[in-house]
């Protein structure tokens, strides 16, 4: 019996070491969970800490535009767009074909004048044509000034004595 009794032992043993390994694996993996778990929790606050942060940022932002963007800048900047209108107004008159230019030889080259609405001649632009090599009739024209209405005409006049 000795022998059984020593088996049966041994047995009990084993037993006991399984059982202790099953503990200890058991423990190692609620313990790795709790980690986890904090970890994830912790990452989340963090997070929501980062998120908190940045709606503070941004109501500390729009505070400070608020005390920044005063009436007197709104008014700038309406009177800025009236001013823009203006200017697009003022530029599509000058893309119209009724521009009314003369273009005049002065010193032996062609000069181009624009007319006011109030009849003065307005120098728009020297060219560098040079009226010597021109035709005699052409050269006439010029000195007592050609009438032309619109940039389009104006600019194929001048390509014609290029």
């Amino acid at each position: 019996m000795n022998n059984l009794q020593k088996k049966v032992n041994n047995t009990i043993k084993r037993g006991d070491i399984m059982w202790k390994k099953i503990l200890i694996s058991t423990g190692i993996l609620i313990l790795l969970s709790v980690g986890i778990t904090l970890i994830y929790v912790n990452k989340e606050k963090n997070e929501d800490n980062k998120s908190l942060e940045n709606k503070e940022e941004i109501i500390e932002n729009e505070q400070i535009s608020e005390e920044l963007v005063d009436d007197d800048c709104i008014s700038e900047w309406e009177d800025y767009e009236e001013y823009q209108k203006e200017l697009e107004e003022a530029s599509s008159m000058y893309q119209n074909n009724d521009i009314h230019y003369i273009v005049k030889s002065v010193d032996n080259y062609i000069n181009v004048y624009y007319i006011d609405d109030y009849g003065n001649n307005i120098l728009y632009k020297e060219t560098n044509i040079y009226i010597k090599y021109l035709e005699e009739e052409d050269i006439h024209d010029l000195e007592n000034g050609i009438d032309v209405y619109g940039a389009e005409n104006l600019n194929k006049l001048l390509e014609d004595f290029e």
